[in-house]
């Protein structure tokens, strides 16, 4: 054999074929001819692109790449682009490349629509609550929105905004006097205007889940906060520190999971009876919380409901000496377990790398000032 015989070969062994179809899943048929594939290899432990090649399909909807590198650790991504929304295929189709192997994937398409096929629905709603700060109440949401159509949701463009390119799709609405909210997801593009959460971001066929986080003033006890619900819900989560006296409006029915956060404190958690239709509200009144003595370690955790930004509260106990300080320590032990279930959860890939840094810079900052009050106390 020759020397770039030999070569070719090498190369052919160690690289593989990535291939598919892309079907308008609005017409129910082939995309046909034209339409724009990016394919990435993305870092499977970073879940970071690291390199990608460009194609399109052919008159069958069919693209094809060959001779791409088989590089343990990668996988292969494709996306397509119709009507300016960007499509992946489905999670469960990702996956590496072995030498001489082809990869088959199928990517859905719609097509883009101002206005909506149907309305929109909430399929899941979680609410938690936390006392993460002084004077304010922080509530966390995971909202998972589900378009029932065939169709793309791209809103129609707002009025006065800088860039002619923003277009609204939806909005969820605040409770009065809520404030600093924050949506988590990387992919969504929102913004907080008039009491509400607005999306700036495509709604596809099917669910999208919204996770955000705000805070209430608390002016005194009891506390009643009213949460409007805009779109027709099918259920409603709701968890808090069983250690806090909460009433809600509708009533719901306890669910039976015995889950305690990773910091030892169980959670209280209901559900709706019954759907909440849009126009209605869901109301909650939270009593003064019972804290014996001035100052108490309480670790509260949002993790078991996966609801985006975990949060940590901690007070202090006014109680001096020894049993304090054996607390103190027991707490360290909690915390210090925390961030060990958080680092597993995320080797584990069963929460992202984003979430699983935020969450665990909040507990350890509340280790560090825990350890310094240990240190202070002798």
């Amino acid at each position: 054999m020759t020397l770039p015989f030999l070569i070719l070969l090498t190369l052919a062994a160690d690289t593989g074929r990535v291939e598919g179809t892309v079907v308008n899943g609005t017409t129910g048929k082939s995309a046909g001819s034209g339409v724009p594939i990016m394919l990435f290899r993305v870092d499977a432990e970073r879940r970071q692109p690291v390199g990608s090649v460009a194609g399109a399909t052919d008159a069958d909807g069919r693209f094809a790449f060959a001779d791409q590198p088989a590089l343990e650790g990668v996988v292969y991504v494709p996306r397509a682009s119709w009507q300016g929304v960007e499509y992946l295929a489905p999670k469960e189709e990702m996956t590496d490349l072995r030498p001489g192997q082809t990869i088959r994937f199928g990517i859905t398409i719609y097509d883009a629509a101002e206005e909506e096929a149907g309305p929109l629905q909430v399929a899941e709603h979680e609410v938690q609550l936390e006392l993460d700060r002084p004077g304010w109440l922080t509530i966390s949401e995971r909202v998972v929105l589900h378009n029932p159509g065939r169709t793309t949701w791209i809103g129609r463009p707002v009025a006065g905004a800088a860039v002619a390119s923003v277009r609204r799709t939806a909005g969820l609405p605040l409770p009065p006097d809520a404030s600093s909210a924050h949506v988590y997801d990387e992919s969504l593009q929102a913004m907080t205007q008039d009491g509400q959460v607005f999306l700036h971001a495509p709604l596809r066929p099917g669910p999208t889940q919204v996770t955000m986080t705000y805070g209430v003033p608390i002016r005194g006890f009891p506390l009643t906060v009213r949460r409007p619900i805009a779109h027709a819900t099918g259920s409603l989560i709701f968890a808090y520190p069983k250690r806090l006296r909460v009433r809600t409006a509708p009533d719901l029915e306890p669910v039976d999971h015995p889950h305690d956060s990773p910091g030892g404190e169980p959670l209280a958690m209901s559900r709706t009876r019954r759907p909440l239709p849009a126009g209605s509200t869901f109301d909650f009144t939270m009593d003064e919380p019972e804290v014996p003595g001035e100052v108490a370690w309480l670790p509260i955790f949002a993790g078991g409901l996966a609801l985006g930004a975990g949060f940590l509260l901690f007070q202090r106990r006014g109680r001096e000496g020894a049993d304090d300080r054996a607390a103190l320590r027991a707490e360290r032990e909690r915390l210090l377990g925390a961030v060990a279930r958080l680092d597993a959860e995320h080797a584990g890939g069963r929460l992202g790398r984003r979430e699983h840094r935020e969450r665990r810079e909040g507990a350890m900052r509340l280790l560090v000032t825990l350890t310094r009050d240990l240190d202070g106390r002798g």
